[in-house]
């Protein structure tokens, strides 16, 4: 027998409007800061002042989406029959989020720090290891490959420079 969808209650609206909230705030926090995140990036595009193209851009398209999409969480919720999916996680499924949350605040201090090449290798290896996948030879391989072939990507194929952090790493 299939179990049909929980209904949504009061509790669960007031839930959801207050976790679109905290995510409207991190957008407006977020489009605040991207200028200090992004400070010393740029692009290798010499003579254009193109601000559309600056790397404030594509940061600031991802925080106005975050807090549209968190609006729309925020309007939709007193109309929805069923409950969020994050509504019914379980504590080890919320440990694995907040887990895979620390791991991406720390690459992107990572990224300043150690540089893309370097940052990136890491989070690859370390979060696949950590949402329990084991065939290291795979994971090393795309640990090493992935950033790689990004950074190729972005430096020769966009003409985007991407961090090298303090060791210099990168293209």
């Amino acid at each position: 027998m299939i179990a049909s969808p929980r209904i949504h209650d009061r509790g669960s609206v007031i839930v959801e409007i207050a976790a679109a909230i905290v995510l409207i705030a991190v957008a407006v926090i977020g489009g605040l800061l991207v200028p200090r995140l992004v400070s010393g990036w740029a692009f290798a595009m010499p003579g254009t002042t193109d601000t559309a193209l600056s790397p404030t851009f594509f940061p600031y398209v991802a925080m106005v989406l975050l807090g549209l999409a968190a609006l729309n969480m925020a309007i939709t919720a007193l109309f929805r029959q069923q409950v969020l999916p994050f509504l019914e996680m379980s504590a080890s499924e919320w440990r694995r989020t907040a887990c895979v949350t620390a791991m991406i605040i720390a690459y992107f201090i990572g990224m300043r720090v150690i540089g893309f090449m370097l940052a990136s290798a890491l989070f690859v290896m370390a979060t696949t290891l950590m949402l329990g996948y084991r065939k290291y030879l795979r994971i090393v391989a795309v640990g090493l490959l992935a950033p790689l072939a990004i950074g190729l990507g972005f430096r020769f194929g966009l003409n985007v420079i991407l961090p090298s952090g303090l060791f210099g790493v990168g293209f």
